[in-house]
C-alpha cells in the first residue's frame, strides 16, 4: 500500500542504510526531537517508567506501584510518564472506561481487583491499538474512542449513554458517569469480596437499627411525666428570678392573715399583744 510521502505536518525526515524512511509528524509543534550518543546517561530516558505495552508490571506489581500514589487521582497516575510510559490522553479515558473507573477517583480507594482489571484493561487497549497500526477505523464501534472528541453536552456512547467532560492532571477527560461511579475513599482491602461482605453487613445492621421501634414520647399536654419538681421548689425558682428571698407557702390559709406578736411594752413592762387581721391593729394590756 503506498503512502503519501512525505506525509503530512512533517517535521523531521530520516532514512536509514537499508532505505527505511522515517517521518516525524507533529500537527500541534508540541514534541521534540533529540539526538544522543548514549540515550542511558540522559536523565529524561532513566527517568521514564517501564512500557506500558511492552513492560506491563503484573497485577501484584502494579498494586505495590499505586500504593505509593494514594492521594492522587488514578488518571494523573496512569498519565505519568514516570509511573508508565506510553498511556496518552485518550489511551487513558478509554481505558478508564472500560474498567468503570472514576477519572477522579483516588487511588487509595481503588481495591486488589480493581487494579488487577485496570492492569488487564490497559494490556488489552494496547495491544488492539497497536495490531491497528493505530487505525482508528479499525477500533471496535463501541469504544469511547470514537465518541469522546465533540465536547458537546449532547455527546452519547454507542449505547446512548452520557458522555460528560472533567479536568484531571489539566487534562480534559471524557467519562460516562452511568459506567463510572465517583465513589469516597474507603480502606483499600487485599480482595474486593471482603470488603463487599463489610459493607454489606454494615448495612444489614443499619437496617435492624431502623427496625426497631421509637421510644414513646413521654410528653403529654405539654408536661413531662418524668417532672418531680415540688410546689415549694417552684415558688423558690420563680421567687430566685425576681430577685426576691425563697419563701415557703404556709399550709393554713388563715395564718397568712393573722400573726399574733409579743412584745415587751417600754412604759409599764406588760406584755403587750397585737393582733393583726387584715389591715386592722388591735392593742390589749
Amino acid at each position: 500500500e503506498s503512502l503519501e510521502w512525505p506525509p503530512r505536518f512533517s517535521k523531521l525526515l530520516l532514512e536509514v542504510e537499508d532505505g527505511t524512511r522515517i517521518a516525524f509528524v507533529d500537527p500541534r509543534r508540541l514534541g521534540r526531537v533529540r539526538i544522543f550518543p548514549d540515550r542511558s546517561e540522559q536523565k529524561f530516558w532513566t527517568d521514564l517508567g517501564p512500557d506500558a505495552h511492552d513492560e506491563l508490571p503484573s497485577s501484584k506489581e502494579l498494586v505495590g506501584m499505586l500504593r505509593g500514589r494514594r492521594a492522587a487521582a488514578v488518571k494523573s497516575v496512569i498519565l505519568d510518564q514516570t509511573f508508565l510510559s506510553g498511556i496518552g490522553n485518550w489511551i487513558a479515558d478509554e481505558v478508564l472506561y472500560q474498567s468503570r473507573l472514576h477519572p477522579e477517583r483516588k487511588v487509595e480507594s481503588l481495591s486488589d481487583a480493581e487494579i488487577s482489571c485496570l492492569r488487564d484493561t490497559i494490556q488489552a487497549v494496547l495491544d488492539l491499538a497497536v495490531a491497528a497500526d493505530a487505525d482508528s477505523s479499525k477500533y471496535p464501534t463501541d469504544w469511547l474512542f470514537h465518541y469522546r472528541w465533540s465536547k458537546k453536552k449532547e455527546s452519547k456512547t454507542s449505547d446512548g449513554k452520557l458522555i460528560k467532560f472533567v479536568t484531571v492532571g489539566s487534562r480534559t477527560s471524557a467519562y460516562v458517569p452511568q459506567v463510572q461511579k465517583m465513589r469516597k475513599t474507603k480502606p483499600v482491602d487485599d480482595d474486593a469480596q471482603d470488603f463487599e461482605e463489610d459493607n454489606s453487613d454494615a448495612h444489614a445492621e443499619k437496617e435492624v437499627e431502623d427496625e426497631k421501634p421509637a421510644p414513646k414520647s413521654t410528653r403529654k399536654r405539654g408536661r413531662s411525666k418524668t417532672s418531680t419538681k415540688t410546689k415549694t421548689e417552684e415558688v423558690e425558682t420563680k421567687s430566685t428570678k425576681k430577685g426576691r428571698q425563697p419563701t415557703t407557702p404556709s399550709r393554713n390559709s388563715k395564718a397568712k392573715k393573722e400573726e399574733v406578736q409579743e412584745s415587751l411594752d417600754p412604759e409599764d413592762g406588760a406584755v403587750r399583744r397585737s393582733t393583726r387581721k387584715r389591715g386592722t391593729v388591735n392593742y390589749r394590756a
